[in-house]
């Protein structure tokens, strides 16, 4: 039996080392080269008016709301690419999809009709603000008004109005977010906090994992708070609602707390990171919710799954720059939606 010298065996590692070094520094280009022709494909397809389209994309909710909803996420998403407005392209777009939805404001404050519409338009143009697009302005602090208006007495927002007896953690996620950005403006801090209490004393009162009937979340259920959060009589299961959006929302609520990690958390990254994404049934909505908690918190495989989900995500990528519209929260609104939260799912995924 031959056995390796000891100078064959440092070729063979450095031979190893240099190969690992090129494949990662491979995917870090083949994920930027990605998210640059995402970019594009967005920039590309906005309208004269600043919107984007829904039916022009392939999605089916082509109304006022469905456009704002849709012009929202696209901001957001260019917001959150990696040093927003650096490029001018992406800075005249934000500004003209910005302008879209300040335009569709009413002298209530709110824009849409539904909360989710609103919900989402009030993100974007906190976030834009808190980037330093543009500055605060009455309109935000008409919408900011708006938005705390339409909180439920339980603590939450509805898809449509406000009610004690409907709380959407779809809306709830994207509203809790705008709410985070506002308490870096001063003028906002406050009330902020006082809503965001708010809606993290409702999350507390469910201890056994957002609306499940157990601890074993799967990482995927779906539901709404009724006026009796912690009986099964005052829930109604429907999507798309979630777990992962629970965990964002709970982690947003935090206002400066130290963040207590129960188990039904851990248990949802967990069992989370122990699937395998499969390209034809990627959930990228979900996916870009629980992609945003995996930061605060460390399992034993978390970066290996974060690597073959990323490269899973690179692989379905189509050839115009955009991402499929892989489930019916994507063929809601189209393909704007679907390439534009698959941009801020690798935005996720690529933090350290």
């Amino acid at each position: 039996m031959r056995y390796c010298s000891s100078s064959t065996l440092s070729i063979i590692l450095i031979f190893f080392i240099l190969y690992s070094l090129t494949s990662c520094k491979t995917n870090r280009n083949s994920t930027k080269q990605n998210k640059v022709k995402a970019i594009k494909y967005i920039i590309d397809h906005q309208e004269q008016d600043g919107a984007w389209s829904v039916i022009k994309q392939q999605g089916n909710y082509q109304n006022k709301d469905g456009i704002i909803a849709v012009t929202s996420i696209a901001i957001v998403s260019l917001l959150n690419n990696k040093e927003p407005g650096s490029s001018e392209n992406i800075r005249s777009s934000i500004k003209k999809g910005l302008a879209y939805l300040l335009r569709n404001q009413t002298s209530k404050g709110n824009i849409g009709k539904h909360n989710y519409a609103n919900g989402l338009s009030f993100y974007a143009i906190s976030l834009a603000i808190t980037k330093k697009i543009i500055p605060p302005n009455k309109s935000h602090k008409k919408l900011f008004i708006n938005i705390l208006s339409k909180q439920s007495g339980i603590g939450a927002w509805d898809y449509s109005i406000a009610n004690n007896h409907r709380n959407d953690l779809s809306i709830s996620a994207w509203v809790a977010l705008g709410l985070a950005e506002c308490l870096k403006l001063n003028d906002y801090k406050k009330e902020a906090s006082q809503s965001i209490n708010k809606l993290n004393q409702m999350l507390r009162k469910d201890q056994t994992g957002a609306g499940d009937n157990s601890i074993t979340t799967k990482a995927g259920s779906a539901y709404t708070y009724g006026n009796k959060p912690n009986l099964n009589s005052g829930k109604e299961t429907r999507k798309p609602g979630s777990t992962i959006q629970a965990i964002v929302l709970r982690i947003k609520a935090i206002n400066n707390q130290t963040f207590n990690i129960s188990n039904w958390v851990l248990k949802a990254i967990n069992d989370q990171t122990n699937k395998k994404i499969k390209p034809e049934k990627i959930n990228y909505y979900r996916l870009f919710f629980f992609t945003s908690t995996l930061n605060l918190t460390q399992s034993s495989n978390q970066n290996n799954w974060k690597k073959k989900t990323l490269n899973t995500i690179n692989n379905s990528q189509q050839k115009d720059g955009s991402f499929p519209l892989t489930t019916i929260n994507m063929k809601f609104g189209g393909k704007i939606i679907s390439t534009a939260i698959t941009l801020l799912t690798i935005n996720n995924l690529n933090k350290k």
